[in-house]
């Protein structure tokens, strides 16, 4: 297993040199780039707080700091009419729907709804993400209205129909369609698919390590999907590989709103 120890100290850094350093320019992507990086710094140390500390609450905590950092990105995108850096990344999603904080979902479905798709964003990404926005929408604010987005995120994602774009678009149906037997089965097979597709990338010599990282050991998109599962009232208490029982843990917690970056 990686040294998470070392991984979370050199985060802690790179966040403090980020708030100590940053100056807003008119350099758009440079802003962009900042916080996504202050963004992969906070889920090195939320993975770090699950793999060294076996601590939940610190493991919300720092999901919650990608959530408002990234909320506050947006707002700033959108009040400019500007494409945000890398309009794909999606750890903000799943960083809203593992910690359930319902805020940050509305904030965040309500900007999603404002962006268009970037002509630098994979027609496979930008469904994924517009589909788990509008799921996160019917799961956690149980909005039916969401029921023909949905529909048609996963009409597109089988057109595309790769294996990741058919497995996501099989479990949304289970979901929309409150079919746990589906749902329990489509994932343990999606489970065993990136299981397999994680073990080759990690002896991939070209794959990025900062990025990967927190990504080894800990599958944010696994998680997402059974914790839309369990808002959904599905019962899935099987334990799967990189979901650890920890990160699926319901948190009574309030963020108090600390480490924001100010521009």
């Amino acid at each position: 297993m990686y040294d998470y120890a070392a991984l979370r100290s050199s985060a802690i850094d790179k966040v403090n040199r980020i708030f100590s350093t940053f100056e807003l320019t008119e350099d758009f992507d440079d802003l962009g780039r900042t916080i996504i990086e202050l963004c992969l710094n906070f889920q090195i140390i939320a993975v770090a707080a699950l793999l060294e500390d076996a601590d939940s609450i610190k493991f919300n905590r720092n999901l919650c700091r990608i959530c408002s950092n990234w909320v506050k990105y947006l707002k700033y995108c959108v009040g400019r009419n500007l494409i945000p850096k890398k309009p794909s990344y999606i750890v903000p999603i799943f960083s809203y729907i593992l910690s359930g904080n319902k805020e940050f979902a509305i904030e965040m479905v309500g900007l999603a709804k404002k962006l268009p798709k970037s002509d630098f964003e994979y027609e496979d990404e930008f469904q994924f993400k517009q589909l788990v926005s509008f799921l996160s929408e019917f799961a956690m604010f149980e909005n039916l209205d969401c029921k023909s987005k949905i529909l048609e995120c996963k009409n597109s994602l089988d057109k595309i129909g790769n294996d990741r774009a058919t497995f996501q678009s099989q479990l949304a149906g289970a979901i929309i369609e409150k079919n746990e037997d589906d749902f329990i089965a489509i994932f343990r097979n999606y489970s065993e698919y990136h299981e397999f597709e994680n073990e080759n990338q990690s002896k991939n010599l070209a794959t990025p390590f900062t990025i990967y990282s927190p990504n080894r050991y800990i599958w944010f998109e696994g998680l997402s999907w059974l914790k839309l599962a369990e808002i959904s009232q599905f019962f899935v208490g099987q334990q799967f590989l990189y979901c650890p029982f920890l990160a699926r843990k319901s948190i009574d917690y309030t963020y108090d709103n600390d480490w924001i970056l100010e521009f």
